[in-house]
């Protein structure tokens, strides 16, 4: 899915020629920027050649908008010369709280193309002059018709970004979303490691500093995504009050192996308030969505900084009657000399989106 030039929808669907093999993925979100360089061949023959992450000073992207751009092109620069040299073919992802999805069903036989149903569902949301969008088809035609997932962003939202990232130096050849980038990350994973679940619905979550991502995949397509108002920070918080330490020392306890007394009845209360979230998105999806062409979820897979909690994926395997696990894409690709094995195992469940942009030059 690319939210690219709305009188160009023919080919919007369809990945463009990029020059070369080795691409970059940008994923910029309120408090940090990251990026991943990766080349080869195919999507089976990978090398994350560099990878960097770098905090974002409180106010810069506020809720996804760029609301001071010359300090974001500062911050873009700073990640490049950490990464060193880096590939003119640039993915974007449009960051979560700019764009917006939804579904809807397209009739065949109607005789309005695909094209033509999702710009007027497009219209019913803004006038097209003032977003880019684009669609993608999921799963099989049904007797009720195809079901579609329409992407779009509005134009005031999304080109600050582009006027940032050419001042930056890195003018993409591609702008994609975070639900599909992240998606690309796990199909990718599941092509090469669990061929077994090439064909089932999966939930993953991304546990974010203060929102949590769900998204219930299937078949290779994005069935249904929602997104809560629990993170990582909540923990930092509850840790930071009950073992009174501050929030530098907070965050050391996630990835110490030496936790204080406190740590695990702090934990257990995180990690349940996230397995009730993710019960809550899966009942309302099988609410909404009803059984039909909706396979069995075989499998939650969780990602994101707030996994760091111990015992995070027993939780929510119990909660939930289904086998969870802490999955993060990156650390089963392959990795250059020049990366920095340690800081590349550390950060890895922060990189799945700007890895699965970077994916999106391959597939």
């Amino acid at each position: 899915m690319r939210l690219g030039n709305n009188k160009d929808k023919k080919s919007a669907n369809s990945s463009p020629s990029l020059g070369g093999r080795t691409f970059i993925g940008i994923d910029v979100s309120d408090h940090a920027v990251k990026m991943v360089q990766i080349s080869g061949r195919s999507a089976d023959q990978i090398k994350v050649e560099s990878c960097a992450v770098t905090p974002l000073s409180q106010g810069v992207v506020t809720n996804g908008k760029v609301t001071n751009p010359s300090e974001l092109v500062v911050t873009l620069q700073q990640t490049v010369n950490r990464m060193g040299s880096v590939s003119k073919n640039v993915i974007f992802g449009s960051p979560n709280g700019i764009v917006t999805t939804q579904s809807f069903v397209y009739d065949p036989t109607s005789g309005v193309s695909l094209e033509e149903s999702a710009s007027f569902e497009a219209t019913q949301i803004s006038a097209l002059d003032d977003i880019n969008f684009d669609f993608q088809a999921v799963g099989d035609s049904s007797r009720k018709g195809q079901s579609v997932i329409l992407a779009l962003s509005k134009k005031e939202d999304l080109e600050p970004y582009l006027a940032v990232l050419d001042e930056a130096g890195l003018n993409p050849a591609l702008v994609d979303v975070e639900p599909v980038a992240r998606a690309n990350a796990y199909f990718w994973w599941i092509n090469k490691n669990s061929s077994d679940l090439e064909q089932s619905a999966i939930v993953t979550c991304d546990i974010g500093l203060e929102i949590s991502q769900v998204s219930i995949l299937q078949d290779g397509a994005i069935l249904y995504k929602q997104d809560f108002p629990v993170g990582g920070k909540h923990l930092t918080r509850e840790l930071q009050r009950e073992c009174n330490v501050s929030a530098t020392e907070a965050e050391q306890l996630k990835v110490s192996n030496s936790k204080p007394k406190e740590y695990q009845a702090v934990a257990d209360k995180f990690n349940l308030q996230i397995a009730q979230e993710i019960q809550r998105v899966l009942q309302f999806f099988y609410t909404v969505s009803g059984s039909e062409n909706v396979k069995k979820i075989e499998r939650i897979f969780l990602t994101g900084g707030g996994c760091q909690s111990v015992g995070i994926a027993e939780s929510v395997t119990t909660q939930s009657g289904i086998q969870t696990q802490i999955l993060n894409p990156l650390e089963y690709a392959s990795a250059s000399g020049k990366v920095n094995q340690e800081q590349f195992k550390q950060n890895a469940s922060r990189y799945t989106v700007a890895f699965g942009l970077a994916l999106r030059g391959l597939v």
